[in-house]
């Protein structure tokens, strides 16, 4: 399970909980320029931190994030993520 924290800027997203290694391992594939960071805060492990590079837009409805890429970069639809 995910839980959304916050989305700041249409680039950085807080997320809590630890997401499938394969989901991780396929943004890290597909776009260049994301930073992810780990941290523990106020007792709570494994928050995760992604910044992803300018251009790129983060939507997230009831169970699901979506990452769509910039206009001309790439001529395939967002990235999904359900949880």
């Amino acid at each position: 399970m995910v839980v959304i924290l916050s989305i700041i800027n249409q680039g950085e997203l807080f997320i809590i909980k630890e997401l499938d290694p394969r989901i991780i391992g396929y943004l890290e594939r597909n776009i260049d320029g994301l930073m992810i960071k780990t941290e523990n805060l106020q007792g709570v492990s494994g928050i995760k931190y992604l910044t992803f590079p300018k251009g790129y837009k983060l939507e997230v409805e009831k169970n699901t994030i979506e990452i769509y890429f910039p206009e001309g970069k790439l001529s395939k639809g967002p990235i999904k993520i359900f949880y």
